[in-house]
């Protein structure tokens, strides 16, 4: 069967050039470690591919697994290693989400069916959640907006300036968002107010 073309969604996706069952012994599927492969194995279960008991142990180290289909077998990558596997030919077919295509964008991958999982969760917090989340989770002394509000918006305005010119790299510009807070005056701690309220605090030298 020949396979061809380019698309954006996520789903299963294809190597670009011609497979044949007598060019090859075995069709080799590529799949992602973690939720991916979670939410993948019902839907292997309901079309009756079976793999190898191995491919059931995360400890185990092999890469290449057997199935109940002698034409095929599955080898399980990282998540952002499967587009690369089936782009440069060590893999068939594989399922990877949308971003890893974005990613890597390579012209050999053509994306034919949206499976209808890995979907991405968007959450919404406060500074103050971000900051408690970052400093509970990682030992942190302060949050980054606690840290933004130290150093002052100002500040960071000047340091990122520096940085964007010296680096040319797009996310080293300044976020609109800080010179938002510019412009109304909420400079962090040394004007009162930032990303969180300071009642006790004076601007630097009053």
């Amino acid at each position: 069967m020949t396979l061809h073309g380019i698309d954006r969604g996520a789903g299963i996706r294809y190597w670009s050039k011609v497979v044949s069952s007598e060019a090859n012994e075995k069709l080799i599927l590529a799949l992602p470690k973690g939720r991916i492969l979670k939410e993948a194995a019902p839907l292997f279960a309901r079309v009756g591919i079976e793999p190898e008991p191995a491919f059931a142990d995360p400890g185990a180290r092999q890469l290449r697994f057997t199935t109940n289909h002698a034409d095929l077998d599955i080898i399980r990558v990282r998540s952002f290693d499967v587009a690369t596997f089936v782009a440069f030919g060590a893999a068939h077919l594989g399922i990877a989400g949308a971003d890893v295509l974005m990613e890597f964008d390579y012209p050999e991958i053509y994306a034919p069916i949206d499976l209808g999982i890995g979907k991405c969760r968007l959450a919404v917090a406060e500074p103050a959640e971000i900051d408690k989340a970052v400093k509970g989770a990682m030992g942190y002394a302060m949050g980054p907006f606690e840290l933004l509000d130290l150093v002052g918006m100002d500040t960071q305005l000047l340091l990122c300036e520096a940085l964007h010119a010296l680096t040319h790299e797009p996310r080293a510009a300044c976020p609109p968002l800080v010179r938002r807070m510019i412009a109304a005056g909420r400079l962090g701690r040394k004007s009162g107010r930032g990303f969180h309220v300071y009642r006790d605090a004076k601007m630097f030298g009053a």
